[in-house]
């Protein structure tokens, strides 16, 4: 049950990163497993393999370590990575990737319609470009806001804003 439900949470995780289907890219570089230059990160995202977390059975905590702090470094330099071994199958990968498009390709007067309080609320919803600047999350880094528009899902259970707004549709019909 834990490893469908980190699915689930990775899925929409998977639409805002670097990810085509479930298949590697390329192989990242530099001495950190992080990119070295701007034309490196363009031609070899940064992998980041969730094995160590899926099939927690295989793995030690210090190779979750090594995830995390991957993670972390490659979101510190480049802000996208690739993931591998989330378990999440290609077909909805696919139709993620697809309803998000749809979603995106809107005019911002109907994104905005699920925006549901400031950049950062509890309750996630959309965030229209020049909003966040992921950078300036980075103590002591001063950064223009990101060229980025986004969509937070947020699947906190217990939570008041555990069920999807009633104004957001998206089916999904798939078997994991």
């Amino acid at each position: 049950a834990m490893a469908a439900s980190l699915a689930h949470r990775v899925a929409f995780v998977l639409v805002s990163c670097l990810l085509a289907s479930s298949e590697p890219l390329g192989p990242a570089g530099g001495a950190k497993g992080v990119c070295t230059s701007e034309r490196q990160c363009l031609l070899e995202p940064v992998e980041i393999d969730l094995r160590p977390y899926t099939d927690s059975d295989n793995y030690s905590d210090s190779d979750r370590e090594r995830v995390t702090k991957r993670w972390s470094e490659a979101f510190e330099t480049l802000g996208v990575v690739q993931v591998t071994g989330h378990g999440v199958p290609n077909k909805l990968i696919e139709t993620l990737r697809a309803e998000a498009l749809k979603f995106f390709d809107k005019p911002v007067d109907h994104k905005s319609n699920f925006t549901y309080g400031p950049y950062g609320t509890e309750k996630g919803g959309y965030t229209p470009t020049g909003i966040e600047s992921v950078a300036q999350s980075v103590k002591g880094v001063k950064a223009p806001a990101d060229l980025v528009e986004n969509f937070v899902f947020r699947y906190l259970e217990g939570s008041p804003y555990w069920e999807p707004p009633s104004n957001l549709t998206l089916t999904l019909t798939l078997t994991l």
